[in-house]
């Protein structure tokens, strides 16, 4: 008889990885706080009965008692983090009286979706965003995972959309489609290791999901560098699909200079990072 798929809790998983990129983006001060391995909240399975749990209560948690609460959890789990107390709360710092700790976390990030010429010029890649509203990405980067940082983003989060590492405008994430009801872990070769998975109830809703076969579909897989459909494949191999996209509206703000802000890192793939003002960048 073969196992059941392990209920991994979308909410849960949406909240931790918030909360993780809100915290210099290591599961470190994360997995102090729950007593266990960074590496263990790394995997999608992890976010599943305890976990799910001490997550979502979490979440609930006024956003005012949240350092407090650090420190016992720290306390309890035999983890010395003071640095995890301090950080927990800048986040909250200012947070409404009845705010939770969720809502606290749901307020704006920056980021940087670093689009290069790779798959479009710098005139195609702002066209995509201002006419149809997408930033173009497939969903799996590593061909049998979604990365991590995907399931942290919110809407009315803001992107400076840089092309070769040149900025080319800020856009604002808005609300995305319904994902597609077969987007299972099991259904595609690129992600059946292990036990299945319905991503669709995982990811936060802030994608676009183009058909290949649409109008739209047919521009983003013609060109020289065609796009690639959401799990990292061809679109040459297939005769059906879709592609993964960023739902986003463009915004008309004053656009930084490229010494504004931090670069990538050195070894750095991920196609979006947060966004942080460079040390030497002059005051605003």
């Amino acid at each position: 008889m073969e196992s059941l798929p392990p209920y991994v809790s979308g909410p849960a998983l949406r909240f931790g990885h918030r909360l993780r990129m809100r915290l210099g983006e290591s599961f470190e001060p994360l997995a102090d706080l729950l007593g266990l391995k960074p590496r263990t909240l790394a995997h999608v399975e992890t976010w599943s009965g305890p976990t799910a749990t001490a997550m979502l209560l979490l979440a609930k948690t006024p956003a005012a008692k949240v350092p407090a609460l650090a420190k016992t959890l720290l306390r309890e789990h035999g983890r010395s983090a003071s640095n995890v107390v301090s950080l927990l709360a800048a986040e909250v710092a200012g947070a409404r009286p009845r705010m939770t700790f969720a809502e606290a976390l749901d307020r704006r990030v920056a980021w940087i979706y670093w689009a290069t010429s790779a798959r479009a010029n710098r005139t195609e890649t702002l066209d995509l965003a201002r006419d149809e509203g997408i930033v173009c990405r497939p969903l799996l980067e590593n061909a049998d995972e979604v990365h991590g940082y995907l399931y942290a983003i919110r809407r009315r989060d803001r992107v400076l959309l840089v092309h070769d590492g040149a900025p080319v405008s800020w856009l604002e994430v808005v609300e995305g489609d319904e994902p597609p009801p077969n987007l299972w872990s099991g259904e595609h070769a690129t992600l059946k290791r292990g036990e299945p998975i319905n991503l669709a109830t995982l990811l936060p809703r802030v994608f676009r999901f183009v058909p290949l076969v649409s109008p739209l579909g047919a521009r983003l897989a013609s060109g020289e560098h065609p796009y690639r459909l959401f799990d990292g494949q061809p679109v040459g191999r297939m005769k059906s699909g879709w592609f993964s996209a960023l739902a986003v509206r463009k915004m008309q703000v004053k656009i930084p200079k490229p010494g504004d802000f931090e670069g990538r890192g050195r070894g750095q793939r991920s196609r979006m990072t947060r966004y942080r003002r460079s040390p030497e960048a002059a005051e605003p």
